[in-house]
C-alpha cells in the first residue's frame, strides 16, 4: 500500500539480508491508515488522529491545531450537535485559518474560553492573534482576564450583571480599564500586579468586551 516515496525516506532502512524492509514512521502510519476501517478512524480522538495521519500534512495540521486549542479529546466523527458553544467556535476558527483570506474579515466570538484550562486559553489567544496579524478584526465577548489583557481595546459593560448592566462604564486599553475602578478594572489591576505578560498581537485590530 505505501507509495514508492515511503521507501526512499532516509529513516527507512533495508535489512542487510535484503529480504526485509524496516518501514519509516511515515510508512507505518500509512499502513495503519490503510488497514483501519472508516468507523475506527471516526472513533479516534483528534489528538491521536493527528499522530496517525501525520503522513498527510493537509489533514494532520488542522488536527494538530485543534489539539493546541484544547479539543484533542473530541472524536473525529463526533456529531456537531453534541458540541458546546465554545467547542463549536474553536472548530470554526480552525476552519477559517485553513481557508485563503479573501480580505479583512470581522470575527465575533461569544465566550470562546468556556471549559478551557488556562494553558489552553493562552493557545487560543495565539490563534486569535494570527487572525489579527493577517489583517482581520476580532471582537470577543469574554470575562476571562487573560483574553481581556490581550485585547487592544476593551469595552466594559456594567455596572452589574443582568438587568443592572448593559451600559458602557469604561473603555480603553486594558491598562486604562485597570485604573477605572469597575469590577473588570479591579480584576485586571490584580492580574497586572501579578505580572501577567502581554499576549497582544503586533498588529492592533483585536477588540474584546466583557
Amino acid at each position: 500500500m505505501p507509495g514508492r516515496n515511503c521507501w526512499s525516506r532516509p529513516s527507512g532502512e533495508r535489512h542487510p539480508s535484503g529480504n526485509q524492509t524496516i518501514l519509516s514512521p511515515r510508512c507505518s502510519n500509512l499502513e495503519l491508515i490503510a488497514s483501519a476501517s472508516a468507523g475506527a478512524l471516526l472513533r479516534m480522538e483528534i489528538e491521536e488522529a493527528a499522530k496517525v495521519l501525520s503522513a498527510i500534512p493537509k489533514v494532520a495540521r488542522p488536527l494538530e491545531l485543534l489539539t493546541e486549542l484544547g479539543l484533542g479529546y473530541l472524536e473525529l466523527g463526533q456529531p456537531s450537535s453534541t458540541l458546546s458553544g465554545g467547542e463549536a467556535q474553536r472548530l470554526k476558527l480552525v476552519a477559517e485559518l485553513g481557508t485563503g483570506a479573501s480580505g479583512p474579515t470581522l470575527y465575533v466570538l461569544d465566550e470562546p474560553t468556556t471549559g478551557l484550562h488556562r494553558e489552553d486559553v493562552t493557545r487560543l489567544i495565539k490563534v486569535l492573534n494570527r487572525f489579527v496579524e493577517r489583517g482581520d478584526t476580532v471582537v470577543v465577548v469574554e470575562h476571562q482576564p487573560d483574553v481581556i489583557l490581550a485585547a487592544d481595546w476593551v469595552i466594559d459593560l456594567g455596572p452589574e450583571g443582568g438587568a443592572e448592566g448593559g451600559r458602557i462604564v469604561a473603555e480603553g486599553t486594558p491598562e486604562q480599564i485597570a485604573k477605572s475602578g469597575t469590577h473588570t478594572g479591579r480584576a485586571l489591576a490584580d492580574e497586572l500586579k501579578r505580572g501577567r505578560p502581554s499576549t497582544r498581537a503586533s498588529v492592533a485590530h483585536a477588540d474584546a468586551g466583557t
